[in-house]
């Protein structure tokens, strides 16, 4: 089963903060997930169903966002489950802020939040007929 993501983090950082569905689906069903979640680098965020939007902008430094944006692609899909355990990767199992849907801010661990990220650069909100 692919868990997808806004809800999908299987790793429960944050004890403050109310569990995500994918940390109650991994403490049934752990080994038969695959979660990606979703993250961007910038742009504009439209409110679903409304007509609000809020600005993304460029990732801080020291962020995972930061960190995808020098992939080669405006888009990357990175496999946290197939990375090689080595310098160039340790990244992936330290932790690391991240922004949540693009604006909250958070603490992950990448590999241990997700198997997988989509990032994209730049995004732009959908068009709401009236």
């Amino acid at each position: 089963m692919i868990v997808w993501g806004l809800w999908s983090a299987y790793d429960w950082v944050s004890k403050e903060s109310p569990k995500t569905m994918g940390v109650w689906m991994a403490e049934k069903r752990r080994k038969e997930m695959y979660t990606i979640g979703l993250y961007m680098g910038r742009g504009v965020l439209g409110s679903y169903a409304q007509e609000t939007y809020s600005e993304i902008p460029s990732p801080p430094a020291d962020s995972l966002e930061s960190i995808l944006e020098n992939g080669a692609f405006k888009m990357n899909f990175v496999d946290f489950s197939q990375a090689k355990a080595d310098a160039a990767h340790s990244w992936m199992s330290a932790p690391i802020n991240a922004r949540f849907w693009g604006g909250n801010p958070e603490k992950i661990i990448p590999n241990k939040a997700y198997d997988a990220v989509i990032y994209i650069d730049s995004v732009t909100p959908s068009f709401y007929m009236k």
